[in-house]
């Protein structure tokens, strides 16, 4: 009866070892996941900060697995590296994707870079005098900064109002400290480069080619290739230089990636 007894004990062991093995393995993960994320996370910044924006890109897929606590920021850091590294279709892809998961009170700050990721590109395409283009891209900026005063992001709390919020929790439509003035900012950079961009694109239109419909209706594509085709090897390293220079001088226009 005492060996009966002395069995049933350690079988009964056995089962709770081989139920609580997968919950082990689960706090093991959890905890090498809240280990590994602030190391990652350093590593993004360095290499931000050094201008090896590749390697920030690196940091910034390494934090996409399973970030459920905040699922917005690892594409936030990501399209704010690419875009400082002139890569603006993936950073205007990533950043809007952030601007979809963020939280009410982040989405303001992510309208800053995504606005701007539109306007360097818009930039990019000033430069090589494809003005039509700069347009679309210009007003694309405008789009996004204009949805950002529909969520208040443009306001800016006094002085008192902001220290008895230190206190409270603040309201989803509070934005942070300087980001409506990062915001306003870009506001009247972009519709003043727009501005500027119909008024170099009016004589083309007035051209002799400007009742053509493939330059009216196509979006611009058709224009895009021609330059790339007339443009001399030469001319166009002067335009990666001069747009590479624009974007260097833009990168403090950014606000600072929430590791």
């Amino acid at each position: 009866m005492l060996l009966k007894a002395t069995s049933s004990a350690k079988q009964t062991r056995r089962r709770m070892i081989l139920f609580s093995f997968p919950v082990v393995l689960l706090a093991l993960f959890v905890a090498w996941k809240l280990i590994s994320m602030p190391l990652l996370a350093q590593r993004g910044i360095d290499a931000y900060e050094q201008g090896n924006f590749d390697r920030s890109i690196e940091a910034s897929d390494s934090l996409m697995f399973l970030n459920v606590a905040e699922p917005w920021i690892p594409y936030f850091n990501r399209g704010t590296a690419q875009a400082a590294g002139q890569a603006y279709s993936d950073a205007t892809d990533d950043l809007a994707e952030a601007l979809g998961r963020a939280p009410q009170e982040r989405r303001c700050e992510v309208r800053v870079n995504l606005a701007l990721a539109w306007e360097m590109q818009g930039d990019s395409y000033f430069d090589a005098g494809y003005f039509a283009g700069a347009i679309k891209l210009y007003e694309t900026a405008k789009a996004v900064l204009d949805a950002g005063a529909d969520e208040g992001c443009f306001e800016q709390q006094p002085p008192e109002e902001q220290q008895q919020n230190q206190q409270e929790q603040p309201t989803p439509q509070q934005p942070e400290d300087g980001t409506a003035e990062r915001l306003q900012q870009a506001d009247e950079r972009v519709t003043e480069k727009l501005r500027q961009s119909e008024q170099q694109d009016a004589p083309e239109q007035a051209g002799p080619d400007a009742g053509q419909p493939e330059e009216q209706g196509d979006g611009g594509g058709g224009k895009v290739d021609d330059l790339q085709e007339r443009g001399d090897q030469a001319e166009q390293e002067k335009q990666d230089q001069d747009s590479s220079q624009r974007g260097e001088d833009r990168n403090s226009d950014y606000v600072e990636k929430p590791w």
